[in-house]
């Protein structure tokens, strides 16, 4: 009865519940002692099937104790033994000044160390290690105060060592026919397995909550996550049902996400079974790999192209998608584009060549190659140099390095041996490309054969030596083999 607590009327021999607005009496029967009762004769109780306590009390010795010889007991001490000793739950009498212990079978396994040395004892001594817990409520007791708690924790001795017990009681004062307190009985009940059964219990219940929550919050950052990918993403089952589907991909589609999950691909797209999406996945499924495919999708308006990215996932595969069509556009120009210049520079009497930033040639067009008589293995990267004269490498070398470093441009003329071993002079000149940032990206070298160009000024200067020493030999012959005069070339031109 919860928010009362249990009383001795002074008036009758019954159990009261006093609550906040009124009392009620619980009238409890109390019968005489049998002759073979807990305090009756070794030999009149040996034959009676009475219990171990009922035994125990029987035989102790309890003219050494206070409560003093068998026939010096009040009726009222044998009457609440008996009712005691017959009772299901733990019960205890602690009689007189000292409070001598008298319990049932049900107390004596809450005693447990102190059975049965506790019979016929102090509470105080048998319970020593908790006075200080339990001395309010026997005071309480003896001022015929009742006192009850649903809940005490304690630590007592158990099997040699300290340990804590839980305990509900109801304890009442025994008032004899004058009203004077003679004592207090207890009914009592452990609850310490209850108690550590509702703490596992909570901690399991805390642990659940808490992992649950683990799981809500790591839910929500996945969510966060996918719903952060620019690209369409959804997830798909061993049977190809649609689990999840991320933000862009819902408004790809352009349909809620509660229309779409829980279907199956083919029914939420059936223009999938004509795309290589189906065979892929499958691919994917079975080998356990990544996998791509762009394609171009069919039965629509407008160019579309679309690339695919299928990952392998515990349980089935994760999709990822995205409309390629813009950067496909821009990647076929560009290849167009480069197409082209291939297509030219291959074509260009010229020696032409490109190398990256850190000036390693990864590319040569075909007239390098026809001219030099080598293979591109050979050339890539620094092999150029095998072409070169070995006494004017070391100098090409030193201008070539300084002016990467430098980042500017470069011309220098040169030798370059041809495929039948001559050398011949090459106009070369080297240009930096740049991004946007002004950042150099690679270089375009361009060799161009001046050996005519050279071969006709070595003609011309030749020619003029002749011209001049035919002329001053006309001169001087005109003059008779006198001194010049210092305006006989400007006449002579006149």
């Amino acid at each position: 009865m919860r928010g009362t607590r249990p009383v001795m009327d002074r008036r009758v021999n019954a159990t009261a519940y006093r609550s906040n607005d009124r009392e009620t009496i619980v009238p409890v029967t109390l019968h005489p002692l049998r002759g073979d009762g807990p305090f009756a004769t070794a030999d009149q109780s040996s034959s009676s099937g009475e219990s171990e306590l009922a035994r125990l009390i029987s035989e102790h010795d309890w003219s050494v104790t206070p409560l003093g010889p068998m026939d010096g007991r009040p009726s009222e001490l044998r009457t609440l033994v008996s009712m005691v000793v017959g009772g299901p739950h733990a019960m205890f009498i602690a009689w007189g000044r000292d409070r001598t212990l008298i319990y049932n079978d049900a107390y004596a396994a809450i005693l447990q160390d102190c059975y049965p040395a506790a019979l016929g004892r102090s509470y105080r001594e048998v319970w020593s290690d908790i006075a200080a817990e339990v001395e309010p409520i026997i005071a309480n007791a003896v001022a015929g105060v009742p006192t009850r708690m649903d809940e005490i924790a304690l630590t007592i001795h158990r099997g040699g060592e300290r340990v804590e017990a839980h305990f509900a009681f109801s304890n009442s004062p025994i008032r004899l026919p004058d009203g004077t307190v003679a004592g207090n009985f207890c009914i009592c009940q452990e609850t310490t397995d209850t108690v550590f059964a509702a703490r596992v219990l909570a901690a399991s219940a805390e642990n659940l909550a808490r992992a649950e929550a683990e799981v809500r919050a790591e839910r929500d950052r996945s969510r966060e996550i996918l719903d952060s990918i620019s690209d369409g993403m959804f997830l798909l089952d061993r049977d190809l049902r649609v689990l999840a589907i991320n933000a862009a991909g819902v408004a790809i589609d352009g349909r809620p996400a509660e229309a779409i999950i829980g279907r199956s691909l083919l029914e939420v797209w059936p223009a999938t079974r004509d795309t290589p999406t189906l065979s892929l996945v499958n691919r994917v499924m079975a080998e356990r790999q990544h996998g791509q495919v762009t394609y171009q999708r069919a039965n629509v308006p407008i160019e579309q192209w679309i690339r695919l990215n299928v990952y392998p996932v515990a349980g089935g595969t994760a999709i990822f998608y995205r409309n390629v069509t813009v950067a496909k556009r821009a990647a076929d120009a560009l290849a167009a584009s480069e197409a082209e210049f291939r297509a030219m520079a291959e074509n260009l009497p010229n020696l032409c060549w490109i190398a990256d930033a850190t000036g390693h040639v990864y590319w040569y067009n075909k007239g390098w190659f026809e001219y030099t008589g080598t293979v591109a293995e050979d050339m890539v990267g620094w092999g150029w140099q095998a072409v070169h004269d070995p006494e004017l490498l070391p100098q090409v070398l030193e201008t070539w390095t300084a002016l990467i470093e430098r980042g500017e441009r470069f011309e220098m003329t040169f030798p370059l041996k041809g495929a039948d071993g001559v050398f011949r002079p090459f106009l070369t000149r080297i240009a930096p490309v740049r991004d946007a940032a002004g950042a150099i990206t690679h270089w375009c070298g361009n060799n161009v054969d001046v050996s005519e160009v050279t071969t006709l000024a070595r003609d011309l200067a030749r020619s003029e030596a002749r011209y001049r020493a035919t002329a001053e030999a006309w001169l001087c012959y005109k003059n008779g083999g006198g001194p010049r005069h210092p305006d006989d070339d400007r006449r002579q031109l006149v």
